[in-house]
């Protein structure tokens, strides 16, 4: 039998691509924190869970086709875009980073 214990749950998630399959996972990922949350939801484990989205790109014409992007994006921050839309969506603390991850 599944064993469940809260404190499993990370509180800080980090999501490293905003792109083809970290823009497909953020909107999934958003509503599951929300789901988790306590004051957003009755059986909340979370207090104040973060996702930290770390893509240094911007969005091309050529992303709409394949990202979950739309027309207005171009030229945003992929990052910064879904942290924006999500965290007004589903009220989940998303953070963007921009800047590219070095050693």
């Amino acid at each position: 039998m599944f064993n469940f214990t809260p404190s499993t749950i990370p509180s800080n998630v980090f999501v490293i691509g905003a792109g083809g399959t970290g823009g497909r996972l953020i909107p999934m990922l958003s509503q599951f924190m929300r789901s988790i949350t306590r004051g957003q939801s009755p059986q909340g484990w979370l207090e104040a869970p973060r996702i930290w989205l770390i893509d240094d790109d911007t969005v091309e014409q050529k992303n709409l086709l394949r990202q979950n992007f739309i027309d207005r994006d171009v030229g945003k921050f992929k990052a910064a875009v879904l942290a924006e839309r999500y965290s007004k969506a589903y009220g989940v603390n998303i953070i963007p980073i921009t800047d590219r991850i070095t050693s």
